[in-house]
């Protein structure tokens, strides 16, 4: 075999390789699906690729090799050249599509998955070793300033560089994931990925200011504490806000920011300014001399990073603002106190205010001059406008509605007034408007007692529970919300036509609330008050964790996080579905509480027992559904929700809570 036939053997096997990693990735689709018909659109059809040499020299830019179409030879480089590119365009595509995603999206459960689903996606590509083929060439190309032409242009460059921004988690997008995950799962090791990925991004966008003295940039971190390393990221901040002021000052005298193109509004992917980006800078600035065209250039990339960095200042500070709110407990397991963090906190901001101002007031400044912008800036202020003088009139509707018990303005208003608020809040304010729609349902329920009916509905209700009556006697209000759930599906679903302008939240929600009773009743409090109590927490020592999973007390719940209240020091008096869940799932596992379960009810089935948390955990998420505020349940939601819970319309299974008594009595009615 020649030299020729066996490096075209090889290119083979390489496509043949690289077409197999693609199809190993199902993120949205099939990739390698996904790959086929993105080459076949019009916009990704190539024919050469260019050497850019000389990018000021639009003469002699560089040399330009075209495809032979019809050579075997050319087509499967062409085909290794697409896929690489491809891999980097569309790993940017889903990680904006994510940040999308997670900002549209209101429910915790939800955010959490878009971000796993999004991260696995991350960790499959980076150990795929067929994928790996495609990085290695394109930064192969990126180094030699490589270009592919055609209907397009594409910088290998750029996409090399894009491709590692995202695979090490620090664009502005992923660090917004990682951010989002901490808040969401408040764990130690996400937080320390989190302050990694700010401070890559810092020392990658912001090398020249390791110029400074004052900067030390590159001072040693890795094994400094979350804390340390989060004051010198403030440090290069605060040298980063004040320079780029001055440079704004500069840059303005001369003009060099008035955007005339689309160049400036571009997304920097680049830290740098590849060759071709530079030829493209040299055209749009034809008329001045090459020294004018290369700071021009650096200026307008510069302001791109400056506009990205906005972000991650935001995060810094919002970081700051969330430590600050942990318990001295937390606090102390990371080294610090309340009082250092509000310092830093109160720096943030002074730093965050200056910065964005800085930046902000420039980008408004010069898009001005842009007249077919203003229509739409003004635009956006007056909806703006609108829509806070619309929450306000909501807010006093929904206070209204509280005062005088009118059950449907509440549950009419409540969804109003809280979707309203959701489009500005952080995500610690949704959790006040989540402690609202729980307050709301309470007051529904006190209104609805108010009523002649209540006492006949409860004893409706009731007459299910027959067999049980004996024991669940015991239990004052165990049926207060499933009777308020039972009235409002009468109101307002049973032999209702669907009302699209109806939110049926409130309605959902009370018949979670009602499992939940019937639950936290018969099993976690009476577990909680006899057993849990008497344990002695040492929640001072910072390895409380790992102190928890070695000794006996995993025996007693797996995992004390979900039933623990930090603030109060004890486990909770009552759980939602989600821990609820857990526990019983585990059940098998914590020797204690099986105990606890036998000695109380008798033989139970453990199994089923087991499985029954599995059922609750199944739909927990549908009841974080009906307490998040922002979200506006359907009719089919509620009649959903309600067969899970309690479902009078079968006789062959009446929901979760009749489910739950048959596991506990079967052996007692």
């Amino acid at each position: 075999m020649n030299q020729d036939s066996k490096e075209s053997e090889n290119i083979q096997i390489l496509q043949e390789k690289i077409r197999k990693g693609l199809s190993e990735i199902e993120y949205g689709n099939n990739w390698l699906d996904e790959y086929d018909q993105w080459k076949k659109k019009d916009e990704n059809q190539f024919d050469s690729t260019l050497d850019v040499n000389n990018p000021l020299d639009l003469e002699n830019v560089g040399n330009r090799n075209c495809f032979d179409l019809t050579n075997p030879a050319d087509t499967l480089d062409l085909d290794i050249y697409c896929m690489s590119i491809f891999l980097s365009e569309n790993l940017l595509k889903y990680t904006k599509q994510a940040f999308k995603d997670l900002r549209r999206e209101k429910n915790r459960y939800n955010k959490q998955k878009i971000i796993e689903q999004y991260f696995e996606l991350i960790n499959e590509i980076s150990q795929n070793q067929n994928l790996s083929y495609c990085i290695v060439i394109l930064y192969k190309f990126a180094e030699m300033q490589k270009v592919l032409f055609g209907n397009r242009s594409s910088d290998f460059y750029v996409s090399f560089f894009s491709l590692k921004e995202n695979l090490r988690k620090r664009s502005p997008e992923s660090i917004f994931l990682l951010f989002s995950y901490w808040r969401i799962t408040k764990s130690q090791n996400y937080l320390e990925d989190l302050i990694s990925a700010i401070i890559d991004y810092i020392q990658t966008y912001f090398y020249n200011f390791d110029e400074d003295p004052d900067m030390h940039l590159y001072y040693p971190l890795e094994k400094e504490t979350v804390i340390i390393k989060l004051v010198v990221i403030s440090h290069w901040l605060e040298h980063i806000a004040f320079h780029t002021n001055g440079i704004f000052e500069k840059y303005k005298e001369l003009n060099w920011l008035k955007p005339t193109d689309k160049l400036v509004d571009e997304i920097v992917i680049t830290n740098q300014i590849s060759k071709y980006k530079m030829n493209l800078y040299r055209r749009f600035f034809s008329e001045d001399d090459i020294e004018t065209v290369q700071k021009k250039a650096i200026c307008m990339h510069g302001y791109g990073i400056w506009i990205r960095t906005v972000d991650v200042i935001y995060i810094v500070c919002d970081i700051f603002q969330i430590l600050y709110r942990f318990t001295d407990e937390e606090l102390n397991d990371l080294n610090t106190t309340r009082t250092a963090i509000l310092e830093g906190y109160d720096n943030m901001i002074k730093i965050r205010d200056f910065y964005t101002r800085s930046v902000f007031f420039h980008q408004v400044f010069y898009k001005l001059e842009r007249h077919y912008l203003d229509s739409d800036i003004m635009n956006a202020l007056e909806d703006d406008a609108e829509l806070f003088s619309e929450s306000v009139d909501h807010t006093i509707n929904f206070v209204e509605a509280i005062a005088e018990d009118d059950i449907e303005a509440l549950l009419q208003t409540k969804q109003k007034f809280i979707a309203r608020l959701s489009d500005y809040i952080s995500e610690e304010q949704q959790e006040k408007l989540d402690e609202i729609t729980q307050q709301v349902a309470e007051k529904v329920k006190n209104s609805i007692q108010k009523l002649n009916i209540y006492d006949e509905l409860y004893q409706a209700v009731s007459n299910e529970f027959l067999p049980y009556a004996n024991i669940l006697v015991q239990y004052p209000q165990i049926f207060s919300s499933l009777v308020s759930a039972e009235y409002l599906y009468q109101q307002y679903v049973e032999n209702h036509q669907p009302n699209n302008r109806f939110d049926y939240s409130c309605i959902s929600i009370l018949y979670y609330m009602a499992l939940e009773d019937f639950i936290n009743k018969l099993i976690y409090s009476p577990y909680m008050n006899e057993v849990l109590s008497t344990i002695q927490i040492y929640d001072n020592n910072p390895n409380r964790d790992s102190v928890w999973r070695s000794s006996g007390y995993r025996n007693y719940v797996s995992s004390y996080k979900e039933f623990w209240d930090f603030h109060n020091r004890t486990f909770k008096r009552t759980c939602e579905l989600g821990p609820l869940g857990y526990l019983l799932e585990s059940i098998s596992s914590e020797s204690r509480f099986e105990s606890f379960i036998v000695t109380r009810y008798g033989n139970v089935d453990i199994l089923k027992l087991s499985n029954y948390g599995t059922s609750l955990k199944n739909v927990s998420p549908r009841r974080n559904d009906a307490a998040h505020g922002g979200n506006y349940l359907t009719y089919q939601d509620v009649m959903t929700d309600k067969a899970n819970v309690y479902n009078t319309a079968v006789s062959a299974y009446k929901g979760l809570i009749i489910e739950l008594l048959e596991l506990l009595f079967s052996n007692q009615s």
